[in-house]
């Protein structure tokens, strides 16, 4: 026979959720309350248990117990003088050293697991010293005797947490005693009896049904407990699996992603972490949407740099060494490199730049960051500098570690107001050995950003690199700076430590490992004119960018090339069909309306399979290298490119 007990929890909406909605039935049996069916597994785990737990009520009951038992002695004075020595020895030798043992017996190793048992024979041992108490005393006191009987049913049901299986055994054997020796050694009229018999029953009875609900409501506690164990693990991998989502929907980021489980205790916890995720899973969407939109302006933007850039160089080269203009060309050139950078980090931001790493000073960018930092923050906060007295090249993405080095100052910036104070960044290069840390062994770059801000807390520093985590009001961070600084370094081979003590300030030291001899660049391209071709080599340009399409048909051709230009790229095709033979090469934009750069050349290596394409994009190509040369696609120029870069990628496309 089986006993169901059900949770009656107020209903809640179907919904799509992992999440149970209420708890399975407990399955035990209706007469022993011991586990069946499904959880017989935790009758042994529920008994350990419960023995444990009763230990402590026990424990009061016998010590209760032995000072009533004494107590009552005096009783047995008043009432029955002549007896009081017999009575007094089943008190004092037998019962009260009894209920002692027992309570010693709780506190010996491995003994309290037979606590129960011990408890039934207490029960009967008692009860029986009672019985025996009621057969040597004169009526009518003998009659009073028996209701300790009833104080022994009250202790041994409820107080005592005794297994109802046991307390009932116990109860109508002290039941079963009473009835045998008491018309045999007393005389006790049948009518008391039958009224003592009857309370006896009665008490028994009673005090079975408290045994039985104190068990039932404590397997029923020890199953919820287990439930609720079993469901906290299930809400832990159902916020694993949740955190898995969240990390495919923000794979763009993907040295951002960390550990974002927290301990779930219960069902109202675990809701609120699953708005806490949702709520961050809009916070994730809302970034990437701000990172597309960061990706088209920069693409736009470096359509606009691409003129800029073009022109400025154009008339240095039109108006010669003796040009007096020539000082604000390359003032305009040097603004447009700076305005280069700012969209390569639009474009690191939306994951949308070609990463070019090459091997450069770690105090060069240091310092191109610095400036920039420097018109950010208040005039009350300095910067200082010690760079290494040699140059120590780093071989990394120049864009992405001159981000690193800003948000660095700018997290210090922050740390130090309202008060101000003053920001030290300081290069060195150390070495690092096997073992030391999770880094190779070799020679590493060390930049330090230090700050005499107010610190972080130690609760909080394990967690500074989470993203979306952040300690500042609404409006002053996402949350995303460190985490994509952390990423960065990462990816770069370097790692972050930071060491901070609250009201002191913060140092954040930035470790990327010393460039190899091979991975120092050759010198850069010379800006200079490349010298004229021998023999003028002709250039079909579409571009429908009209601003972009002049200045890069005027670059061209003052390298000697002759160019046919289009903005329809329709146009463009049905030219060259017309006469493939004319032109040696194809320059194209990649986005352009009607037709891509990539449809164009196509349709070139169709009509003229050995005319290379050149396709300029301001994107970076999601498709893979042997796609694109299938496609004719010979080079890939990147917007906004120099005079010397567009020359010298035309004359790789014609080797």
């Amino acid at each position: 026979m089986e006993s169901k007990i059900i949770d009656r929890a107020a209903p809640r909406p179907e919904v799509d959720t992992p999440y149970p909605t209420d708890i399975p039935h407990m399955s035990v049996h209706a007469f022993t309350l011991a586990f069946t069916g499904k959880d017989a597994s935790l009758e042994q785990p529920f008994l350990e248990w419960y023995k444990r737990s009763s230990i402590p009520p026990i424990r009061l009951v016998l010590i209760s117990g032995t000072i009533l038992i004494g107590l009552f002695g005096i009783l047995d004075a008043y009432l029955l003088s002549t007896h009081k020595y017999v009575l007094w020895l089943i008190r004092f030798a037998i019962l009260c050293p009894g209920a002692l043992l027992v309570l010693l017996a709780s506190h010996l190793r491995g003994a309290w697991r037979y606590i129960h048992w011990l408890m039934m024979g207490m029960v009967v041992v008692t009860g029986s010293g009672f019985i025996v108490m009621t057969a040597l005393t004169p009526p009518p006191t003998s009659f009073l005797y028996y209701a300790g009987l009833i104080l022994v049913f009250m202790y041994g049901y409820s107080l005592a947490r005794q297994r109802f299986i046991l307390a009932s055994v116990a109860g109508w054997i002290v039941v079963l005693l009473y009835q045998l020796t008491t018309p045999l050694f007393t005389r006790i009229p049948v009518d008391v009896l039958v009224s003592n018999t009857f309370f006896l029953v009665a008490a028994n009875i009673i005090g079975m049904m408290s045994s039985y609900v104190s068990e039932k409501n404590g397997r029923r506690d020890f199953y919820l407990t287990h439930h609720l164990a079993r469901e906290r693990d299930r809400v832990r991998n159902t916020n694993a699996e949740l955190e898995a989502r969240v990390r495919e929907r923000t794979a763009d980021l993907q040295h951002i992603n960390e550990n974002l489980a927290q301990e779930i205790a219960d069902r109202k916890r675990s809701e609120e972490e699953r708005l806490n995720l949702e709520r961050r899973l809009l916070q994730s969407q809302k970034m990437e949407s701000l990172g597309v939109m960061a990706g088209g302006i920069a693409h736009d933007f470096n359509n606009i740099l691409v003129a800029v850039m073009g022109n400025a160089e154009v008339g240095l080269r039109k108006g010669g060494e003796e040009n007096p203009l020539a000082k604000y060309f390359d003032r305009i050139l040097a603004s447009a490199e700076r305005a280069r950078l700012l969209v390569q980090q639009m474009l690191t931001f939306s994951r949308r730049q070609v990463t070019e790493r090459q091997a450069s000073p770690m105090q060069q960018i240091a310092q191109e960051a610095i400036g920039i930092v420097q018109s950010l923050i208040p005039t009350h906060i300095r910067i200082e500098t010690e760079f290494h007295p040699a140059p120590l090249p780093i071989y990394v993405d120049h864009a992405q570690i001159h981000q690193v080095i800003v948000n660095l100052c700018l997290n210090a910036a922050q740390a130090m107001e309202p008060d101000g104070g003053v920001i030290r960044v300081k290069e060195d290069v150390g070495t690092v050995k096997h073992g030391e840390t999770d880094l190779a062994s070799g020679k590493y770059v060390v930049l330090r950003v230090e700050d005499s801000g107010h610190g972080i807390p130690p609760e909080i520093l394990p967690r500074i690199f989470e993203p979306f985590f952040t300690t500042k009001t609404p409006g002053k961070g996402t949350g995303l700076g460190l985490a994509v600084v952390h990423g960065i370094v990462t990816s770069h081979g370097g790692m972050i430590r930071v060491d901070s003590k609250p009201e002191v300030g913060t140092t954040v030291s930035v470790f990327l490992p010393l460039a190899e001899d091979d991975q120092v660049s050759e010198p850069a391209i010379s800006d200079e004119a490349q010298p004229a071709l021998s023999t003028p080599k002709r250039i079909l340009l579409v571009d429908d960018q009209q601003e972009a399409l002049q200045v890069t048909h005027d670059l061209l051709i003052d390298h000697g090339y002759e160019v046919r230009m289009h903005s329809d790229p329709h146009e463009a095709l049905r030219e060259f069909r017309a006469a493939p033979y004319e032109f040696d090469a194809v320059i194209t934009d990649l986005t352009m309306p009607g037709m891509s750069g990539l449809e164009i050349a196509k349709h070139v290596t169709g009509i003229s399979p050995d005319c290379p394409v050149v396709l300029i994009t301001g994107y970076q190509l999601h498709d893979d290298r042997e796609m694109l040369e299938q496609s004719g696609v010979r080079e890939i120029l990147q917007k906004p490119f120099r005079s010397a870069h567009l020359a010298e990628t035309v004359k790789r496309a014609l080797r």
